[in-house]
């Protein structure tokens, strides 16, 4: 039975055997489910009947090569009746199949065991007959629920290396120093070092300027989400470009610009290729090649996102370049970039 519950529909799939062959016209077939059962609207065209296997053909009434159907939804028996003549008898010692589909017949609408019974009639033999003991439960199901929740894991570190994404970058209070090689800075930092028009800050560069030596960091960022919409990673500037004393070393104008000596601009690029172990990464395209820059504004900006898709332990660098006009004023030149991470459900 495709269920057991009190009161619901069911189909029913019936194996049993016969000693004697029912091979003569009249010989029948009785199933009887008794009257705790409702038969609704069941048909002979719900039913199929197989001999080892093969099935047989069935009708309303018995002829030739087909058996007869008879349904009575009054004492709930079904009674099949040998075809007239032709083929489609049954030999002795097989197996036959009665399967009732389409969920028409509704179990008991009480708890209990419940007999169907099934009585073969053939000429010449002696009644064979069988039955088999249903159980009818209060209910059949099990209802199974849990919850997935909805997750951001989203990280930024600072580090200087000279190798792939999948190395440790990240810094601790000892391991992230500013350009020159002084105090620690703490992990969340990049020193550009000593700028000037006549060449460009880089990072991943090991500088010597002036005799003032460094190595730049760059920014990476570790993102993981189920988010079915996927996740995204947006900057912005606290000043749209790198505020000194009087004036700006600005960020560059037009996404996709490169950043030339003594251009006086700022902005970041990320050259590195993406890693993650599921999901996609895509990298924001006007900064993704050598030689092309996005430049930070005050407003929210691409850096990258996952396709619309969720990503498991993305990993993206960011690398920042700066360049200075040689009438920038003397003193220190600043900025702060906030990093958004957006998951959309």
């Amino acid at each position: 039975m495709s269920r057991l519950e009190i009161s619901e529909l069911s189909n029913h799939d019936i194996y049993f055997g016969t000693n004697n062959a029912i091979d003569a016209d009249g010989d029948k077939i009785e199933i009887t489910f008794g009257t705790d059962w409702d038969f609704g609207a069941l048909a002979y065209t719900d039913l199929v009947f197989q001999d080892a296997g093969l099935p047989l053909t069935l009708a309303g009434t018995a002829g030739t090569d087909t058996w007869g159907v008879d349904i009575n939804d009054t004492t709930n028996v079904i009674t099949l009746t040998a075809p007239t003549d032709g083929v489609g008898y049954i030999s002795n010692g097989h197996i036959l199949r009665l399967q009732i589909l389409n969920e028409v017949i509704s179990n008991p609408s009480s708890v209990g065991s419940y007999p169907i019974e099934i009585l073969i009639t053939t000429a010449g033999n002696d009644p064979e007959d069988g039955s088999v003991q249903i159980p009818i439960v209060d209910s059949d199901q099990v209802m199974i629920s849990g919850y997935v929740d909805s997750y951001l894991f989203f990280d930024i570190d600072t580090g200087y290396t000279t190798n792939d994404l999948l190395n440790p970058v990240g810094c601790d209070s000892t391991g992230c120093t500013n350009f020159n090689g002084g105090i620690a800075t703490g992990n969340y930092s990049v020193d550009l070092g000593q700028m000037s028009y006549l060449y460009i800050n880089k990072s991943k560069e090991s500088q010597n300027h002036d005799g003032v030596s460094g190595e730049i960091n760059s920014i990476y960022f570790d993102l993981t989400s189920n988010a079915v919409a996927g996740a995204t990673v947006s900057v912005k500037s606290a000043n749209g470009g790198l505020q000194g004393p009087v004036d700006l070393i600005g960020s560059v104008a037009v996404d996709g610009d490169d950043i030339t000596e003594g251009s006086g601009t700022y902005g970041y690029s990320l050259l590195g290729t993406p890693t993650y172990n599921h999901g996609t990464v895509i990298l924001n395209p006007d900064c993704s090649v050598e030689g092309e820059y996005c430049g930070p504004n005050t407003a929210p900006k691409l850096v990258f996102n996952s396709d619309s898709h969720p990503v498991d332990t993305a990993r993206v660098r960011m690398d920042l370049a700066a360049a200075a006009k040689y009438t920038n004023t003397p003193g220190s030149y600043t900025d702060t970039l906030t990093f958004i991470a957006t998951a959309t459900y």
